[in-house]
């Protein structure tokens, strides 16, 4: 089946979709019983997989007929052995700042992006959305992120001037 980098690996996919630690080991559960419950095959493809949990959030997201963003709540997964201890704690902090600013299909293409280091054919491919879409939205999220790092940049610099 998948190796334990490969389940940690869909574990982020479903968290970048959930934005809930439960929700997205539910969300995980489900794709790899239904993976299992169709095929015989001892290979399974991660995109094929990624594909599949993709399909059931939106399909959970009909259910409740909303796609809501739930808070984040408890951290990131993260591999410390790149990063020093502190930097670390400022990533999460700054990510924890700016997630809410992103929808679910922002936070999808942000961790295909981002995270698994896809190109935007890959992403639009994977996604089945017009190439120029995928660019599109990764430059809206630049944007999004430079606009909020300036209003940090500026409130930390009208702190600094207070004192």
């Amino acid at each position: 089946m998948f190796n334990s980098k490969q389940l940690q690996q869909l574990y982020r996919y479903s968290f970048s979709l959930c934005a809930h630690k439960d929700d997205a080991y539910d969300l995980l559960q489900s794709a790899l019983e239904k993976l299992l419950k169709r095929s015989n095959d001892s290979e399974y493809n991660l995109s094929y997989c990624r594909t599949t949990i993709r399909n059931l959030y939106i399909d959970q997201c009909r259910r409740r007929s909303i796609l809501a963003f739930q808070p984040l709540e408890d951290e990131l997964p993260a591999d410390i052995n790149e990063h020093s201890l502190e930097d670390l704690v400022i990533q999460q902090k700054t990510l924890e700042e700016i997630w809410p600013l992103f929808d679910t299909t922002d936070r999808e293409i942000l961790f295909l992006w981002a995270a698994l280091g896809h190109t935007a054919q890959e992403i639009a491919e994977e996604t089945e959305t017009a190439r120029g879409t995928v660019l599109s939205r990764i430059h809206r999220i630049r944007q999004k992120v430079t606009k909020y790092g300036q209003a940090v940049g500026l409130a930390e610099h009208k702190e600094g001037s207070k004192s």
